[in-house]
């Protein structure tokens, strides 16, 4: 008997020498896992990646698979991305009496205070923040920064190519900071949570930013 098995992007197949060939049994195996951002010590996340793939990749796939019924694959969700995207989504009552992004989202990552600082304090941003923010407000599969694609966003390629130029200012930060949040939720769930009206928006204000960071919530 030959055997593929398939885990993620990794195909191995498995046949013993000599023997006649038949049909392929097929094992498709998805190994969904993120290593544990939080920090102990500060209760906040050092990394989004939770967040970030929880509202895009891990709905994408199976809403794919739900257009080929007669496929079957298996999910297999590591422990510690299942205990962190139900941080994300929980909102203790503790969490909401701190205000601000708590009031919004059950965790909070690096990404999510820099947001943050920029809306109610921008110069308590350090420079090397700042740049940090310059580079990581892009890290993001780049679909909607390729013209003519589906989902091509002009203001946000704009963004990407001046990056690389000069410094961004406050607003061309919190404009990225926008549409970096906007662009991690699945294209495919825009139009329902309300969210269409934002892509490629410049300006962004801090209810722009709320609604966005719902959505994440909702999702």
């Amino acid at each position: 008997m030959r055997v593929l098995l398939v885990v993620g992007a990794l195909l191995l197949v498995l046949s013993p020498l000599g023997l006649p060939k038949e049909p392929l049994n097929l094992a498709i195996v998805w190994h969904q896992h993120q290593p544990l951002y939080w920090n102990r010590l500060t209760g906040d996340y050092e990394l989004p990646w939770v967040r970030v793939h929880g509202v895009q990749e891990y709905l994408d796939s199976p809403l794919i698979l739900l257009e080929h019924p007669g496929v079957v694959v298996t999910y297999n969700l590591q422990p510690s991305l299942l205990w962190q995207l139900l941080d994300y989504v929980e909102i203790t009552d503790e969490e909401r009496s701190r205000g601000g992004l708590y009031e919004l989202i059950g965790a909070v990552d690096n990404h999510l205070r820099w947001t943050w600082a920029l809306l109610s304090d921008p110069a308590s941003l350090t420079p090397e923040t700042r740049a940090a923010m310059q580079e990581q407000f892009f890290w993001i599969n780049p679909y909607m920064l390729r013209p003519g694609g589906k989902h091509y966003d002009p203001y946000y390629a704009q963004l990407n190519v001046l990056r690389s130029a000069r410094p961004l200012t406050d607003r061309e930060l919190l404009d990225a900071a926008g549409l970096f949040l906007l662009w991690q939720i699945s294209p495919e769930l825009h139009g329902e949570l309300g969210l269409l009206g934002l892509r490629g928006k410049s300006n962004w204000t801090e209810e722009d930013i709320v609604q966005t960071v719902r959505a994440q919530h909702e999702v």
